[in-house]
């Protein structure tokens, strides 16, 4: 035989008072708990995973992670929105950094580790940037002569592309 299922009613329990410890380096540690799913998940838009054991978990504020949410439009005053209705307000010093962050995002933006192709002609630009759309390579024309690739581990596939299409592309260390 079978037993029908049932939906759970009534209220949900609320968390813990410790559910959440917000320190004042930027770290926050959160117990590990079924409960505490939805916090994990607001936190994991501002912070990094540092550490974790069986009872509890922390995390340390993470610019890179934070500018990910924002650029998949979620904005400080959300997130806070968020805390707050879990019980867990953000303190002074986690705003202050997060909004810093979020002032300061989009501004500029630094790379490393990245590949500069040089085009002798211009048309030789239409052509590669074709070739780049369709491999799925992200690239940034800097000017109508030169293109930045943000991952150098394309390059070799690039230059055999370029040589199979007649060019003769000369690499540069």
């Amino acid at each position: 035989f079978r037993r029908p299922s049932a939906i759970a009613t009534g209220e949900v329990p609320a968390l813990p008072v410790d559910a959440l410890r917000f320190g004042a380096d930027g770290t926050a540690v959160l117990h590990n708990s079924w409960q505490t799913g939805e916090l994990r998940q607001l936190l994991g838009q501002v912070a990094v995973e540092v550490s974790r054991d069986l009872s509890a978990t922390t995390f340390q504020l993470d610019s890179a992670t934070f500018r990910r949410a924002l650029q998949n439009a979620l904005s400080l005053a959300r997130l806070a929105e968020g805390f707050a209705a879990a019980g867990f307000p953000l303190p002074p010093n986690f705003q202050e950094t997060l909004q810093m962050w979020q002032r300061r995002s989009g501004r500029y933006q630094l790379y490393d580790n990245l590949a500069v192709v040089e085009l002798g002609e211009e048309l030789l630009s239409h052509e590669l940037q074709a070739i780049i759309a369709r491999s799925g390579v992200d690239f940034y024309p800097a000017s109508p002569r030169c293109l930045i690739i943000l991952d150098p581990a394309q390059v070799p596939f690039l230059v055999e592309e370029l040589r199979r299409r007649g060019h003769t592309p000369q690499v540069l260390p």
